[in-house]
């Protein structure tokens, strides 16, 4: 028996689309595989500290493309869809330096129970944020007890 379990779909996705960022500013978020075989839709969400143009979304996808069938890594027909996160879309430890000064819905599991911290972004450290709430209370939060990092949008 193999002592590796073998990569998901998502996971082989996620290999080509980071050796198509590689050497650039820009980097993997999320990627998503969704459908039956034939009719797949495939969404690789990438992001960079500046931000991405549609120009540069645009080569990254045709990058992604190029990479996932040479590699023959999706069976029968695909639609992929590279992108931006969005605002709707959970944080990785990567974007948060990005969004110092906004409001943060930060969920942290701590044993079997989780807190919510809802406050203003106001630092970030190598391996923890600090979140000020409307009580002006300090929130230190670990990224590894971080289970869902969301912006609040104003309205």
């Amino acid at each position: 028996m193999s002592e590796h379990a073998p990569a998901s779909l998502s996971d082989k996705v996620r290999a080509s689309a980071e050796e198509a960022v590689a050497g650039t500013s820009a980097f993997v978020v999320d990627v998503v595989v969704r459908g039956r075989i034939g009719a797949r839709v495939v969404e690789v969400f990438l992001d960079s500290d500046a931000g991405l143009g549609i120009d540069e979304l645009a080569q990254f996808s045709r990058e992604i493309g190029l990479l996932l069938e040479a590699g023959d890594v999706i069976d029968g027909r695909y639609r992929l869809d590279v992108s931006t996160p969005g605002l709707e879309r959970p944080l990785v430890p990567r974007q948060f330096a990005r969004n110092v000064g906004r409001t943060l819905r930060v969920v942290t599991a701590a044993d079997e129970a989780s807190t919510v911290v809802l406050g203003t972004l106001a630092e970030v450290g190598p391996d923890r944020i600090l979140v000020k709430d409307g009580t002006g209370t300090d929130h230190e939060v670990s990224f590894s007890s971080i289970q869902e990092a969301k912006i609040v949008l104003p309205w």
